[in-house]
């Protein structure tokens, strides 16, 4: 008999704990986690998923160019979830078409936006959404490659679109506090390909600029335009050129040879910061701005680097990646 009532007893223990573990489970919220399938989002999420541990439950979906706006209502309806957190443009634009297919009289979780290039203008039409920049300021990043180098960094080119016209006012400005200067290219949008080919190499012949800027715009930046106006423009350069995107800087081809950019495990910590944040607000942004990136990687190209520039004795100990 006592057997019985100890084994009994071992039986509602256990069901007590399958029970509570369960009322837990259903008491965390769902965050619905929309990403492309690629190392930099990869990494940005396992720095979301330490940081969130088990007191946010993530669901993780892959959007990529077949993702519909169907897909997205079906991962919607199976998850009920709280946030949604969105990495990169193509995914903030397929979520833009999402909310839009709704009833606009639906209230939308609250939209936290990620790695997505110039996001003050991307997250434009998002409703209920916040996120962090994805941008390094100009400045860090010419500060930072002023710090390797033993040679002047005072004029810095950088060409552009018109429609980032005040975005490089901004930049400029905040360069000037450095005491460099912004050499700024407006392209004619009219014939983009011949008028980016021909500024590219007059910036790369002249002593105009000490080192060229590259603007993280998908439109200069699309595949027909690299093969077409970038590399055969900057196939001689010797100027240090500095980018935004990590795989930009290559020893495959010339391209970038300096980057700075968020560390993306470090930029997951921060977007789980963010949601614990719209949490404690009952998933209300509110007034809630864009945040700027934590932390930072420094990028080098060193080949290039030890043929064209002159490098200070330290010059590798402040960068985060060599690049051979």
């Amino acid at each position: 008999m006592r057997k019985f009532v100890k084994a009994t007893a071992r039986v509602i223990a256990v069901t007590s704990l399958l029970l509570a573990n369960q009322a837990f489970a259903e008491s965390v919220d769902n965050i619905l986690v929309l990403m492309p399938d690629s190392s930099g989002a990869k990494s940005a999420l396992v720095g979301l998923q330490e940081e969130v541990g088990e007191d946010l439950n993530l669901i993780t979906q892959y959007v990529d160019s077949s993702t519909s706006v169907e897909d997205l209502s079906n991962f919607f309806k199976s998850s009920s979830p709280k946030a949604v957190v969105l990495m990169n443009n193509p995914t903030v634009n397929l979520y833009k078409k999402y909310q839009a297919s709704l009833d606009p009289a639906t209230k939308h979780p609250p939209a936290l936006m990620m790695m997505a290039s110039f996001l003050r203008q991307t997250s434009s039409g998002v409703q209920n959404g916040t996120g962090i920049n994805y941008e390094i300021a100009a400045i860090t990043c010419f500060v930072g490659l002023r710090n390797i180098l033993d040679q002047p960094i005072r004029r810095v080119g950088v060409i552009y679109r018109d429609v980032f016209d005040d975005f490089i006012n901004e930049q400029k400005a905040m360069a000037a506090q450095e005491k460099i200067e912004i050499v700024a290219k407006r392209l004619n949008t009219k014939n983009v390909k011949t008028s980016l080919k021909k500024t590219i190499k007059s910036l790369t012949k002249s002593d105009e600029v000490d080192a060229i800027w590259i603007l993280n715009d998908n439109v200069l930046l699309n595949k027909n335009l690299l093969i077409k106006s970038w590399l055969p423009a900057l196939k001689r350069n010797e100027k240090p050129v500095l980018v935004n995107v990590q795989s930009l800087v290559s020893s495959k081809f010339r391209f970038g040879s300096f980057a700075v950019l968020p560390d993306h495990t470090a930029l997951g910590v921060q977007a789980a910061n963010l949601l614990f944040d719209l949490q404690e607000n009952d998933w209300q942004v509110g007034d809630k701005e864009l945040e700027e990136p934590v932390a930072i990687e420094k990028v080098l190209l060193v080949p290039f680097a030890k043929k064209y520039l002159k490098l200070k004795e330290n010059a590798l100990d402040q960068i985060d990646v060599q690049v051979d």
